[in-house]
């Protein structure tokens, strides 16, 4: 049995719930754990984006929104301009286009 997800209190296996040699992976228990298991992942996927590592008050995740993949497109004024319950690139790739325009 794995850690509980905490968006909603139960076992929430993901592609993610173990690492590259199929050990189970636990939520972290300090913010030096957390900030290394997403570290680790950038690593693992590759990814590009800026990433976000919310405190573990998790005050973030509480004001903006309860989803364990979210992401955010906000402008310059602070105003939030596209919102995803799951990450897609290329659809926040074009979000961001539109925001910017030609310029």
């Amino acid at each position: 049995m794995g850690d509980p997800s905490p968006y909603s209190g139960e076992e929430w296996p993901t592609a993610y719930s173990k690492d590259r040699d199929g050990n189970p992976v636990g939520q972290p228990d300090t913010y030096a754990e957390r900030v290394a298991l997403a570290r680790q992942t950038v690593a693992d996927e590759e990814m590009t984006v800026p990433l976000l590592v919310d405190g573990m008050d998790n005050a973030v995740w509480c004001t903006y929104g309860s989803a364990p993949n979210i992401a955010y497109l906000i402008d310059h004024e602070g105003t939030i301009v596209a919102r995803q319950d799951w990450y897609d690139p290329s659809a926040m790739a074009s979000a961001i286009t539109d925001l910017l325009g030609d310029s």
